[in-house]
């Protein structure tokens, strides 16, 4: 979390120099616009995908079961980046990947709606001035830094999360299927003996092995025709719960940290 956010507010200063459009006050309120809040987030998702999907691939596959018996796939991050570079190479590492690159929506729109969420507080409370102040400030060339509360830090996080999660949750279930890879076991026969064209009293079976969930057309397919569309929100009422409290303590911290570094340096 701290390196896409470090990425989106790099990227999001940027964009504001570029644009000529004030980044933010003292309230960490940015004034660009909701394509570029959407803009930048995405970008900064992307960055931070590239550096993280080998990590969730690990972590996929050593929170997957295994069949009785079997031993565990990994012994911990380090053996997995290993032996998952060594069994499958690079491309082993970027499994998921495309799906997760859809994922970056996610954030942005959460990003934008918590910032867009911001920016409609602080024109309430411009409003809500009295025309004289207003006046007075437009004169000056002045302009009024809000700050939240810590209730209204914890509603923005929650109500954004909320908002993203709903939109987006499919990608996740696609994104975890395609990581894991889950085998199906497929058997082909022949009951005709080729030089006889007769029945034998044996049949000959072949088994392989394939895989529905290698690419995200197929995955996709498979999901849609074996769960119905209620299948790409399995599980979105435990992960609501589970993201939930993590994401508006990570909200809160982060925006107080960075109140405490604008006025202090």
């Amino acid at each position: 979390m701290y390196l896409k956010h470090n990425r989106y507010n790099w990227i999001k200063a940027q964009m504001a120099d570029f644009s000529n459009v004030r980044q933010g006050d003292m309230s960490g309120t940015s004034y660009l616009t909701p394509g570029q809040h959407l803009a930048a987030s995405s970008m900064a998702g992307v960055l931070t995908q590239v550096v993280a999907n080998p990590v969730w691939v690990i972590k996929v596959r050593m929170c997957s079961p295994t069949a009785a018996g079997q031993a565990q796939r990994y012994s911990g991050v380090i053996n997995g980046l290993y032996l998952l570079a060594k069994e499958e190479g690079l491309r082993g590492y970027y499994k998921g990947f495309a799906a997760g690159v859809i994922g970056v929506s996610h954030g942005a729109l959460q990003f934008m709606a918590y910032e867009e969420m911001k920016k409609y507080l602080v024109r309430i409370r411009t409003a809500e001035m009295h025309k004289d102040d207003q006046d007075f400030l437009s004169r000056q060339g002045a302009s009024v830094s809000y700050y939240f509360s810590t209730l209204e830090f914890l509603a923005m996080s929650s109500l954004s999360k909320l908002f993203a999660s709903i939109a987006t949750y499919p990608y996740q279930v696609i994104r975890t299927r395609m990581m894991q890879g889950s085998p199906i076991n497929t058997s082909t026969s022949s009951a005709l003996n080729s030089t006889t064209s007769k029945p034998i009293s044996s049949t000959a079976t072949s088994s392989t092995t394939t895989t529905p969930y290698n690419k995200l057309g197929s995955t996709i397919s498979h999901i849609f025709k074996t769960e119905g569309l209620q299948g790409f929100y399995k599980g979105l009422g435990p992960n609501i719960i589970r993201v939930l409290p993590g994401t508006m303590i990570t909200f809160l911290v982060y925006e107080n940290m960075s109140k405490f570094f604008r006025n202090n340096i």
